[in-house]
């Protein structure tokens, strides 16, 4: 399925941010007013800032280690007419909590070749975008209107990229903070290449429980598992990676890849509609389409 139309975010970081906040000013205002506010009480998340330290220390380290992610967060804001406290702790309560389960699959046909795929049940609204930073790889992505970072994205040299968490303890946010998510947007930007982005998913500091796929249009497809400062390099193993998530969810998905006779993209993708709402898959060799159920 074609990805058009996608929302075209340009320019520096603060400038790729406020394209994104300014078209989606209404959506992400609401989500605000809807999870930021607690019963009754009439008091915005950014208040947790001063009460909940995970809250503040995620802040604090995305924008440590994360800087053009924060400053992209920063337009968002403006755009959107929300404050970047505000946006921080939805993204820090949210890679907390863990969200979609990612498949890296290598796919079948006239030759070798690998897909992501994502699958999620979640009811957020997801878009298509198209980032072009002014100094960066520019990248086809799918994202969720209040977040800076894509769920998963494929740049113009055909490197692919999504994450997927399970929920994070205290401890594997100890050493950093940073959701690991933002990893996604910096390997886009930076990287056309599996064995570059590793070492950078590697060495880079990150917090939570969660999983980075890496596929290439040279056929590399690897998987970096992080457990707060721990991470822990996979590679494919009969054509199949998978990223953290539900176990049991998770165990049904790859018994069901070892039962297809023919393990490509859209095998892949009936595999994953089983158990999902949305299916997303991402081909690095062709970096201008994403497949899937797109609005």
């Amino acid at each position: 399925m074609s990805p058009q139309p996608a929302l075209v975010c340009s320019g520096a970081p603060r400038d790729l941010g406020l394209d994104q906040g300014l078209h989606f000013r209404e959506a992400i205002r609401a989500e605000v007013e809807r999870h930021l506010r607690g019963k009754g009480s009439g008091r915005l998340l950014s208040s947790l800032l001063g009460r909940d330290p995970e809250v503040t220390r995620s802040a604090r380290d995305a924008t440590r280690f994360f800087p053009h992610m924060a400053e992209r967060a920063e337009g968002v804001a403006r755009g959107a007419r929300v404050s970047s406290a505000d946006l921080a702790a939805l993204l820090a309560r949210e890679c907390r909590g863990g969200w979609e389960t990612l498949v890296g699959v290598r796919a079948g046909g006239a030759g070798p070749g690998v897909s992501i795929a994502l699958s999620t049940d979640r009811e957020a609204p997801i878009f298509v975008r198209r980032s072009q930073p002014e100094n960066g790889y520019h990248s086809l992505e799918v994202g969720i209107p209040w977040r800076v970072p894509a769920l998963a994205g494929v740049n113009q040299h055909g490197l692919a990229v999504g994450a997927s968490g399970v929920v994070s303890s205290s401890a594997s946010l100890s050493s950093c903070a940073a959701p690991a998510a933002l990893l996604v947007q910096d390997c886009l930007q930076r990287f056309d290449a599996v064995d570059k982005a590793l070492e950078w998913c590697e060495r880079r500091p990150a917090g939570g429980s969660a999983s980075i796929l890496l596929a290439d249009a040279g056929g590399a497809l690897a998987c970096v598992d992080l457990e707060g400062a721990l991470r822990r390099v996979h590679r494919e193993m009969d054509g199949i990676l998978l990223g953290a998530g539900a176990p049991a969810r998770v165990a049904s998905v790859e018994k069901a890849c070892r039962a297809s006779e023919r393990l490509d993209a859209e095998a892949l993708r009936r595999i994953l509609a089983t158990s999902a709402g949305r299916v997303f898959v991402l081909d690095p060799a062709d970096p201008e389409r994403i497949f899937g159920d797109l609005p």
